[in-house]
Protein backbone atom coordinates (compact mmCIF):
# COMPACT_ATOMS: atom_id res chain seq x y z
CA UNK A 1 0.00 0.00 0.00
CA UNK A 2 1.44 3.41 -0.94
CA UNK A 3 1.87 5.93 1.86
CA UNK A 4 -1.16 8.19 2.24
CA UNK A 5 -0.38 11.74 1.20
CA UNK A 6 -3.47 13.74 2.10
CA UNK A 7 -3.07 16.30 -0.67
CA UNK A 8 -2.90 13.58 -3.31
CA UNK A 9 -5.80 11.68 -1.69
CA UNK A 10 -8.01 14.77 -1.71
CA UNK A 11 -7.29 15.29 -5.41
CA UNK A 12 -8.07 11.63 -6.13
CA UNK A 13 -11.35 11.82 -4.20
CA UNK A 14 -12.31 15.05 -5.98
CA UNK A 15 -11.85 13.24 -9.30
CA UNK A 16 -13.91 10.35 -7.98
CA UNK A 17 -16.79 12.67 -7.11
CA UNK A 18 -16.91 13.88 -10.69
CA UNK A 19 -18.77 10.60 -11.32
CA UNK A 20 -21.30 11.16 -8.51
CA UNK A 21 -24.24 11.19 -10.93
CA UNK A 22 -22.92 8.17 -12.82
CA UNK A 23 -23.17 5.19 -10.43
CA UNK A 24 -21.45 2.68 -12.71
CA UNK A 25 -18.55 5.01 -13.45
CA UNK A 26 -18.30 5.96 -9.77
CA UNK A 27 -18.19 2.30 -8.73
CA UNK A 28 -15.48 1.55 -11.25
CA UNK A 29 -13.40 4.61 -10.25
CA UNK A 30 -13.91 3.80 -6.57
CA UNK A 31 -12.63 0.27 -7.13
CA UNK A 32 -9.53 1.64 -8.83
CA UNK A 33 -8.91 4.11 -6.00
CA UNK A 34 -9.37 1.48 -3.29
CA UNK A 35 -7.18 -0.94 -5.21
CA UNK A 36 -4.47 1.75 -5.37
CA UNK A 37 -4.49 2.01 -1.57
CA UNK A 38 -5.07 -1.69 -0.97
CA UNK A 39 -2.88 -3.29 1.68
CA UNK A 40 -2.51 -6.79 0.31
CA UNK A 41 0.05 -7.76 2.94
CA UNK A 42 -2.28 -7.03 5.85
CA UNK A 43 -3.74 -10.04 7.62
CA UNK A 44 -7.54 -10.15 7.51
CA UNK A 45 -7.98 -10.73 11.25
CA UNK A 46 -11.30 -11.57 12.88
CA UNK A 47 -13.46 -10.07 10.10
CA UNK A 48 -12.63 -13.09 7.94
CA UNK A 49 -13.97 -15.46 10.61
CA UNK A 50 -17.55 -14.31 9.91
CA UNK A 51 -19.72 -15.70 7.15
CA UNK A 52 -20.18 -14.88 4.39
CA UNK A 53 -16.59 -13.83 3.81
CA UNK A 54 -16.45 -10.62 1.82
CA UNK A 55 -13.60 -9.67 -0.44
CA UNK A 56 -11.82 -6.63 0.94
CA UNK A 57 -9.38 -4.03 -0.32
CA UNK A 58 -8.15 -3.54 3.27
CA UNK A 59 -7.46 0.15 2.87
CA UNK A 60 -6.47 2.46 5.71
CA UNK A 61 -9.57 3.99 7.42
CA UNK A 62 -8.33 7.46 6.42
CA UNK A 63 -9.15 6.68 2.78
CA UNK A 64 -12.78 5.83 3.44
CA UNK A 65 -13.09 8.77 5.83
CA UNK A 66 -11.90 11.22 3.18
CA UNK A 67 -14.36 9.80 0.64
CA UNK A 68 -17.22 9.99 3.16
CA UNK A 69 -16.33 13.53 4.25
CA UNK A 70 -16.29 14.77 0.67
CA UNK A 71 -19.47 12.89 -0.21
CA UNK A 72 -21.45 14.41 2.68
CA UNK A 73 -22.31 17.84 1.24
CA UNK A 74 -23.06 16.42 -2.20
CA UNK A 75 -25.44 13.77 -0.78
CA UNK A 76 -27.39 16.42 1.09
CA UNK A 77 -27.81 18.57 -2.02
CA UNK A 78 -28.51 15.70 -4.44
CA UNK A 79 -30.31 13.01 -2.40
CA UNK A 80 -31.82 11.20 -5.39
CA UNK A 81 -28.42 10.77 -7.02
CA UNK A 82 -27.02 9.68 -3.65
CA UNK A 83 -29.71 7.01 -3.33
CA UNK A 84 -28.93 5.65 -6.80
CA UNK A 85 -25.24 5.58 -5.96
CA UNK A 86 -25.87 3.79 -2.66
CA UNK A 87 -27.94 1.14 -4.44
CA UNK A 88 -25.13 0.52 -6.91
CA UNK A 89 -22.42 0.34 -4.25
CA UNK A 90 -24.48 -2.05 -2.14
CA UNK A 91 -24.40 -4.50 -5.06
CA UNK A 92 -20.60 -4.45 -5.13
CA UNK A 93 -18.74 -7.65 -4.32
CA UNK A 94 -16.25 -5.94 -1.98
CA UNK A 95 -16.80 -4.94 1.64
CA UNK A 96 -15.64 -1.32 1.47
CA UNK A 97 -18.00 -0.06 -1.27
CA UNK A 98 -20.92 -1.68 0.53
CA UNK A 99 -19.81 -0.05 3.78
CA UNK A 100 -19.74 3.25 1.92
CA UNK A 101 -23.29 2.57 0.67
CA UNK A 102 -24.44 2.17 4.27
CA UNK A 103 -22.69 5.40 5.16
CA UNK A 104 -24.48 7.28 2.38
CA UNK A 105 -27.81 6.57 4.11
CA UNK A 106 -26.61 8.53 7.13
CA UNK A 107 -25.66 11.45 4.86
CA UNK A 108 -29.13 11.90 3.37
CA UNK A 109 -31.28 14.89 4.40
CA UNK A 110 -33.74 14.50 7.30
CA UNK A 111 -36.72 14.34 4.94
CA UNK A 112 -35.42 11.10 3.38
CA UNK A 113 -36.63 8.90 6.24
CA UNK A 114 -38.71 6.70 3.93
CA UNK A 115 -35.70 6.00 1.71
CA UNK A 116 -33.58 5.01 4.71
CA UNK A 117 -36.35 2.73 6.02
CA UNK A 118 -36.79 1.04 2.65
CA UNK A 119 -33.08 0.38 2.29
CA UNK A 120 -32.82 -0.99 5.84
CA UNK A 121 -35.58 -3.52 5.21
CA UNK A 122 -34.22 -4.43 1.77
CA UNK A 123 -30.54 -4.70 2.73
CA UNK A 124 -30.57 -6.19 6.23
CA UNK A 125 -31.21 -9.79 5.29
CA UNK A 126 -30.19 -13.19 6.59
CA UNK A 127 -26.94 -14.41 5.07
CA UNK A 128 -25.29 -10.99 4.88
CA UNK A 129 -21.96 -10.29 6.58
CA UNK A 130 -22.77 -9.54 10.23
CA UNK A 131 -20.16 -6.78 10.45
CA UNK A 132 -21.65 -5.10 7.40
CA UNK A 133 -25.22 -5.34 8.72
CA UNK A 134 -24.17 -4.01 12.13
CA UNK A 135 -22.49 -1.05 10.41
CA UNK A 136 -25.65 -0.48 8.37
CA UNK A 137 -27.79 -0.59 11.52
CA UNK A 138 -25.52 1.82 13.37
CA UNK A 139 -25.31 4.36 10.57
CA UNK A 140 -29.00 4.29 9.62
CA UNK A 141 -30.32 4.13 13.20
CA UNK A 142 -28.53 7.31 14.20
CA UNK A 143 -30.25 9.15 11.35
CA UNK A 144 -33.69 7.68 12.05
CA UNK A 145 -33.49 8.21 15.81
CA UNK A 146 -32.79 11.90 15.30
CA UNK A 147 -35.85 12.40 13.14
CA UNK A 148 -38.42 9.59 13.45
CA UNK A 149 -37.63 7.09 16.23
CA UNK A 150 -41.08 5.53 15.91
CA UNK A 151 -40.29 4.59 12.32
CA UNK A 152 -37.16 2.76 13.48
CA UNK A 153 -39.25 1.08 16.19
CA UNK A 154 -41.67 -0.19 13.52
CA UNK A 155 -38.79 -1.63 11.49
CA UNK A 156 -37.41 -3.37 14.56
CA UNK A 157 -40.83 -4.83 15.32
CA UNK A 158 -41.01 -6.20 11.78
CA UNK A 159 -37.69 -8.01 12.24
CA UNK A 160 -38.56 -9.34 15.69
CA UNK A 161 -41.85 -10.81 14.42
CA UNK A 162 -40.19 -12.50 11.45
CA UNK A 163 -40.24 -16.29 11.46
CA UNK A 164 -36.51 -16.36 10.63
CA UNK A 165 -34.23 -16.39 13.67
CA UNK A 166 -31.60 -14.64 11.53
CA UNK A 167 -34.02 -11.73 11.05
CA UNK A 168 -34.86 -11.81 14.75
CA UNK A 169 -31.15 -11.53 15.46
CA UNK A 170 -30.96 -8.41 13.29
CA UNK A 171 -33.97 -7.06 15.17
CA UNK A 172 -32.35 -7.64 18.56
CA UNK A 173 -29.13 -5.94 17.50
CA UNK A 174 -31.13 -3.01 16.13
CA UNK A 175 -33.15 -2.86 19.35
CA UNK A 176 -29.92 -2.61 21.35
CA UNK A 177 -28.98 0.46 19.31
CA UNK A 178 -32.52 1.80 19.77
CA UNK A 179 -32.13 1.56 23.55
CA UNK A 180 -28.84 3.44 23.49
CA UNK A 181 -30.43 6.31 21.52
CA UNK A 182 -34.01 6.24 22.78
CA UNK A 183 -35.78 9.29 24.22
CA UNK A 184 -36.80 8.68 27.87
CA UNK A 185 -40.53 8.81 27.09
CA UNK A 186 -40.26 5.84 24.72
CA UNK A 187 -38.21 3.56 26.98
CA UNK A 188 -41.12 1.68 28.64
CA UNK A 189 -42.23 0.50 25.21
CA UNK A 190 -38.97 -1.44 24.78
CA UNK A 191 -40.23 -4.20 27.07
CA UNK A 192 -43.33 -4.62 24.88
CA UNK A 193 -41.06 -5.18 21.90
CA UNK A 194 -38.86 -7.77 23.56
CA UNK A 195 -41.38 -9.67 25.74
CA UNK A 196 -42.37 -12.46 23.30
CA UNK A 197 -38.78 -13.49 22.53
CA UNK A 198 -36.86 -14.63 25.62
CA UNK A 199 -39.54 -17.03 26.89
CA UNK A 200 -38.23 -19.68 24.48
CA UNK A 201 -34.91 -18.30 23.24
CA UNK A 202 -32.86 -20.35 20.83
CA UNK A 203 -29.11 -20.79 21.23
CA UNK A 204 -28.62 -18.71 18.07
CA UNK A 205 -30.07 -15.63 19.80
CA UNK A 206 -28.47 -15.91 23.24
CA UNK A 207 -25.54 -13.55 22.62
CA UNK A 208 -27.84 -10.97 21.06
CA UNK A 209 -30.27 -11.24 23.97
CA UNK A 210 -27.50 -10.87 26.53
CA UNK A 211 -26.22 -7.73 24.78
CA UNK A 212 -29.76 -6.37 24.70
CA UNK A 213 -30.40 -7.06 28.39
CA UNK A 214 -27.05 -5.45 29.25
CA UNK A 215 -28.17 -2.29 27.40
CA UNK A 216 -31.53 -2.39 29.21
CA UNK A 217 -29.85 -2.81 32.58
CA UNK A 218 -27.49 0.09 31.94
CA UNK A 219 -30.48 2.28 31.04
CA UNK A 220 -32.78 1.16 33.90
CA UNK A 221 -31.47 -1.49 36.36
CA UNK A 222 -34.69 -1.74 38.40
CA UNK A 223 -37.04 -2.23 35.46
CA UNK A 224 -34.66 -4.68 33.82
CA UNK A 225 -34.29 -6.81 36.95
CA UNK A 226 -38.06 -6.92 37.33
CA UNK A 227 -38.34 -8.00 33.71
CA UNK A 228 -35.75 -10.76 34.21
CA UNK A 229 -37.71 -11.99 37.24
CA UNK A 230 -40.87 -12.20 35.12
CA UNK A 231 -39.06 -14.17 32.44
CA UNK A 232 -37.50 -16.50 35.03
CA UNK A 233 -40.92 -17.25 36.50
CA UNK A 234 -41.96 -18.98 33.28
CA UNK A 235 -41.11 -22.58 32.50
CA UNK A 236 -37.35 -22.61 32.11
CA UNK A 237 -35.95 -24.32 29.06
CA UNK A 238 -32.20 -25.12 28.89
CA UNK A 239 -31.66 -22.12 26.60
CA UNK A 240 -33.55 -19.83 28.96
CA UNK A 241 -31.43 -21.08 31.86
CA UNK A 242 -28.28 -20.31 29.86
CA UNK A 243 -29.61 -16.81 29.19
CA UNK A 244 -30.28 -16.24 32.89
CA UNK A 245 -26.81 -17.49 33.81
CA UNK A 246 -25.34 -15.06 31.30
CA UNK A 247 -27.28 -12.21 32.91
CA UNK A 248 -25.44 -12.84 36.19
CA UNK A 249 -22.39 -11.22 34.63
CA UNK A 250 -24.42 -8.16 33.61
CA UNK A 251 -25.88 -6.99 36.93
CA UNK A 252 -24.09 -5.11 39.70
CA UNK A 253 -23.18 -6.55 43.11
CA UNK A 254 -26.41 -5.34 44.71
CA UNK A 255 -28.56 -7.37 42.28
CA UNK A 256 -26.22 -10.35 41.94
CA UNK A 257 -27.76 -12.41 44.76
CA UNK A 258 -31.28 -11.73 43.51
CA UNK A 259 -30.42 -13.03 40.06
CA UNK A 260 -28.51 -15.99 41.39
CA UNK A 261 -31.61 -17.02 43.35
CA UNK A 262 -33.64 -17.06 40.15
CA UNK A 263 -31.49 -19.74 38.56
CA UNK A 264 -30.64 -21.84 41.60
Amino acid sequence: MPAIQMTRLRIQVARLLEHFNQPENFARALGELLDFYSDRARRPGRMATLQPIQKQYRVHPAVLKQITDDLAPVCRVQPEAAEALADRLWRDDHFEPRLLAAGILALLPENETDVISQRLLAWAKAGEDRILIDALLKKASSQLMQTKPKVFRKIISTWLKDASIQQQSIGLRALTLYILLIPPDLFPDVFHLITPLPVKPTSYLLNDLEALIAALYEHSPGETLFYIEQVAAKRQTPDLQRLLRGCVNIVNDADWETLRALIS
